[in-house]
């Protein structure tokens, strides 16, 4: 029930969405404004109902590669949640981005006395600004029934400990996976705030996961001990 409410979240928007504009539209004008110049004066229209279908589409799109991610077997556990956390970050740009172009021409008879100002870039940025903080904390290692990780009690990461094949202490550095945050590269995802000492651990498919830590020895020691490697 939880995966499948998880997958449908995008959907769900996309629905109140529609559902939002359609029950308002005589509050819309129409042809509606469908694109900015750099002034922001309004320099494009479309139907009022061909725009809200494609921005429907588009919203469905990316969210039926966020609910393929949850569901798809295929997808290593390691990487599942990095997916999730891209995908996610795209789909909220693109739902602002889209209800504040439909919001500016609430209430409008003429498309053409819309703009956007300088609210549409402080909602642009506020998104990448509230994640920023999270990306770059340091991860919180659960070492329970099975190995979690955490962000800010998100879980990013499940494993169970038959999954690993071996552990490693290792020194980890943002030049090896290209910055900070959590990141995928060479089959391995990393959960790297900073540079530091890291467990890694290899996988038995041949993925692996890098965790920064400053107590890697004794968390390598623990997960070395339930993992029977």
């Amino acid at each position: 029930m939880k995966r499948a409410l998880t997958a449908l979240v995008p959907a769900i928007f996309v629905a109140l969405f529609w559902f939002f504009v359609s029950t308002n539209r005589s509050n819309f004008p129409d042809p509606l404004a469908i694109h900015w110049g750099l002034s922001g004066e309004p320099d494009g229209f479309g139907s009022l109902d061909g725009q809200l279908l494609m921005v429907s589409l588009v919203l469905l799109l990316v969210g039926g590669l966020w609910a393929g991610i949850v569901y798809l077997r295929r997808i290593p556990s390691s990487v599942r949640a990095l997916f999730l956390v891209i995908t996610g970050i795209i789909w909220m740009l693109l739902f602002v981005v889209f209800s504040y172009t439909f919001l500016v021409q609430f209430g409008l008879s003429d498309a053409r006395d819309a703009g956007i100002d300088i609210v549409f870039f402080v909602l642009l940025l506020t998104i990448p600004l509230l994640v920023l903080p999270w990306l770059m904390s340091k991860p919180k290692i659960e070492l329970g029934g099975q190995l979690r990780v955490y962000y800010w009690k998100v879980p990013m990461l499940r494993l169970r400990y038959k999954e690993v094949s071996s552990v490693e202490v290792v020194d980890a550095r943002a030049r090896d996976f290209g910055g900070w945050g959590i990141r995928y590269a060479n089959r391995t995802t990393a959960f790297l705030p900073n540079s530091g000492p890291g467990v890694l651990l290899n996988l038995a498919g041949g993925e692996r996961v890098l965790i920064r830590t400053d107590d890697a020895s004794g968390i390598a020691q623990e997960i070395t001990r339930r993992s029977g490697s």
